[in-house]
């Protein structure tokens, strides 16, 4: 399977979170934008549902 290639807004979507959530993720080194891809900044998919998946773990953890 081909990974897909997402903007942070079409991420955002994907995973229903706010763009400035992928922001979030990408200052805190959670996720990294594909590099050369200039402006919008393009993320894999994959990557994407990682970090996303991650944030899960996190917060379950948080509320035991």
């Amino acid at each position: 399977m081909r990974d897909i290639k997402v903007t942070a807004k079409e991420a955002a979507v994907e995973v229903d979170v706010s763009p400035d959530t992928i922001d979030t993720w990408v200052r805190r080194g959670q996720l990294q934008p594909i590099p050369g891809t200039g402006r919008p900044r393009k993320f894999w998919l994959s990557e994407v549902y990682t970090a996303e998946a991650a944030r899960r773990v996190h917060w379950k953890h948080r509320k035991e």
